[in-house]
């Protein structure tokens, strides 16, 4: 398939590595040369050139069509977005699965240094074999620092968006707050400024509780510390608290589960006098739970008017409850074990019983590793056509007929 990039710079007569400088002044020649009062019989050649100007004066649709062809453009129209075909885009979703494959790297190793260690085949201090883990608290510390250093708040879409909406909210409730704009005006800019504020810090110091949490974990498991566990558990009390002061409401069911559930673990650690398979009731609770939030949506899906678009909405439920099924069972069964093992009535090891975690790890590992940069750098690599007609164009300038050229009178 041949991809098409020089055509809209043939068209507007210039080279492809013209500046937008460049791309703006011949525009102005070809319009005015082409414009229907001058030339009514030309007015394919003024559609053509303002077709032309409209994407190669756009820097991102530029990208795409240099990197893409026509097909980008295209693509990108159907799609409705060009983030996704934008090349500069396209960089950074291949680091992002750099990362994510560093990361999971790193996950299972540790997993690996915890089953030898549990099982007693190594006798490392836990420090030891944290350290895969610390090395990814050290990468994603270096990624809030740098996100809260080059923090832009006109780059924050979502706070925009927030913004937009107080706004507009606002100006629905009351139509006369322009009278009022001195005294009413400095209250959003006061929310807008604390809202960027919490956005640019907030999630370092989320990943610093959380590093500090592991810490104190790590040096009790050493005994280098014998604090009580409620000291060791106060910096994940204190991210909680955090995080329900930044979202609110949001997600604050399962944020209340998994405070219910370290709690219970707490208190398993201290007083040791139940069963740990009493202990993850509220593990058992979150997986109900998101069950019901499936079922739901499907019945939301079921009342749409739109026939349609309730069977494509239905279809996508039932396969994300098959994949959440899936995964739930082995999810249990997983815990299950773990749970046997330390109540003591299973001498199965770790190892083992994590197999299916191993597995699951490993195919995602392949996917960011490996399957999905490829299909990314496949479907950017220039074609024969491509570099043929790149490099005669960067041999021979256009030309233009003596008598399309514009003269000074």
């Amino acid at each position: 398939m041949e991809r098409d990039t020089t055509s809209l710079y043939t068209t507007l007569e210039i080279a492809k590595s013209a500046t937008p400088q460049e791309i703006k002044k011949a525009y102005r020649k070809l319009a005015l040369r082409y414009h229907p009062d001058k030339n009514p019989n030309c007015e394919d050649q003024f559609r053509s050139v303002n077709h032309a100007y409209e994407i190669l004066s756009d820097p991102q649709k530029r990208r795409i069509y240099d990197k893409y062809g026509s097909v980008g453009l295209n693509m990108a129209d159907t799609m409705g977005s060009t983030m996704f075909l934008d090349p500069e885009v396209e960089a950074i979703v291949l680091a992002f699965f750099c990362l994510v494959s560093i990361v999971i790297v790193s996950v299972l190793i540790w997993l690996i240094f915890m089953c030898l260690r549990v099982d007693d085949t190594i006798h490392w201090p836990w420090s030891v074999v944290f350290i895969p883990l610390w090395l990814v608290n050290a990468l994603v510390l270096w990624a809030t620092m740098y996100r809260m250093k080059n923090y832009d708040p006109e780059k924050n879409e979502e706070l925009n968006g927030h913004a937009n909406q107080q706004q507009q909210a606002d100006e629905d409730e009351d139509g006369e707050r322009d009278e009022h704009d001195g005294l009413l005006g400095s209250s959003p800019k006061h929310i807008s400024r604390l809202q960027h504020a919490i956005n640019q810090y907030v999630p370092f110091i989320h990943c610093c509780l959380l590093t500090l949490f592991q810490i104190l974990v790590v040096l009790r498991l050493d005994y280098v510390i014998k604090w009580k566990m409620i000291y060791v558990f106060v910096p994940f009390y204190v991210y909680e608290l955090v995080n329900t002061l930044r979202n609110g409401r949001k997600g604050w069911y399962s944020r209340s589960i998994v405070v219910v559930q370290m709690t219970a673990i707490l208190l398993q650690l201290t007083f040791d006098k139940a069963s740990w398979a009493i202990v993850f009731i509220p593990v058992y609770c979150l997986g109900l739970y998101y069950a019901y939030k499936l079922w739901r949506q499907y019945r939301v899906f079921a009342s749409y008017p739109q026939r349609q678009e309730a069977q494509q909405g239905q279809m996508l439920v039932m396969i994300a409850s098959i994949v959440y099924g899936i995964l739930a069972v082995l999810f249990y069964t997983v815990l299950g074990l773990i749970i046997r093992r330390l109540d003591g009535s299973s001498h199965i090891k770790l190892g083992l019983i994590l197999i299916p975690v191993f597995i699951i790890l490993s195919i995602v590992l392949c996917c960011t590793g490996c399957c999905f940069p490829c299909m990314l750098i496949v479907s950017s690599m220039p074609m024969e056509e491509d570099v043929e007609n790149e490099q005669a164009s960067s041999q021979q300038q256009p030309r233009v007929h003596s008598s399309r050229r514009i003269t000074d009178n």
